[in-house]
């Protein structure tokens, strides 16, 4: 009897499937106010389970304040920095409270920011995110994030980059731009956020490449899918 309740149970494991992870939209704007706050032109979000703000600043002052346009609680998780030069926050909303022409913003006075945003459907609704890591350079022309590997197939990857002045930034291959703000002086710092869906989990890694030498932060993390209803535990 033993063995064939194990057998079952491998039967059942093989067939728990996630939902394919959709990117509903994304959005980015940069201050236009001196540097106090940013923010975005309105975007659709319904049908939104996650939202994900990415904000580049001057890491000169403290950490401001994001908020949205539907009242919405964000959660800062995770903060890559060049102490007291260049700063990428990290950003989530779960389940969040959505509709068509939904904004976005950060407001803290001396902080130049950009800010870059994506909204998911098909995430769980309570920890939806996995692995991450980042980095930060005080003067280049690229850097990598560093690698991680997601727990679990049909992950979305999503990578970020807070530079100063260092002209058009890219990405590695393989990783589509889902929004950037170009650095404008004295208003904002420039950013991007891309992101690639995995079928399968494998180690992955995005560099980010710029024109003129400046300094970085960079920040990748991944998000689980949320299993199918007909899935197995």
């Amino acid at each position: 009897m033993k063995k064939v309740l194990f057998i079952l149970f491998l039967l059942f494991a093989q067939t728990v499937s996630y939902a394919q992870i959709q990117v509903i939209n994304t959005t980015g704007a940069g201050s236009t106010n001196s540097g106090t706050s940013v923010t975005t032109t309105g975007m659709s979000t319904t049908g939104a389970t996650l939202i994900m703000a990415v904000v580049a600043g001057f890491d000169g002052v403290a950490v401001g304040v994001m908020s949205d346009s539907r009242g919405n609680t964000w959660t800062l998780t995770r903060t890559d920095k060049l102490s007291g030069t260049i700063v990428n926050y990290t950003y989530i909303c779960i389940n969040p409270s959505t509709n068509p022409s939904q904004t976005f913003t950060y407001t803290k006075t001396g902080s130049f920011p950009s800010i870059n945003v994506i909204a998911l459907r098909n995430t769980p609704t309570s920890l939806p995110g996995d692995q991450q890591n980042g980095s930060n350079s005080a003067g280049s022309t690229s850097l990598s994030t560093g690698s991680i590997t997601p727990l679990k197939n049909n992950e979305i990857i999503i990578a970020s980059i807070a530079s100063g002045n260092g002209g058009t930034i890219s990405a590695s291959a393989g990783f589509t731009t889902g929004s950037s703000v170009s650095f404008s002086s004295s208003q904002h710092q420039s950013s991007m956020l891309v992101y690639q869906i995995q079928t399968a989990a494998t180690a992955i890694s995005n560099t980010f490449s710029w024109t003129s030498s400046a300094a970085s932060a960079v920040t990748i993390i991944s998000v689980k899918a949320v299993m199918d209803p007909g899935g197995f535990l």
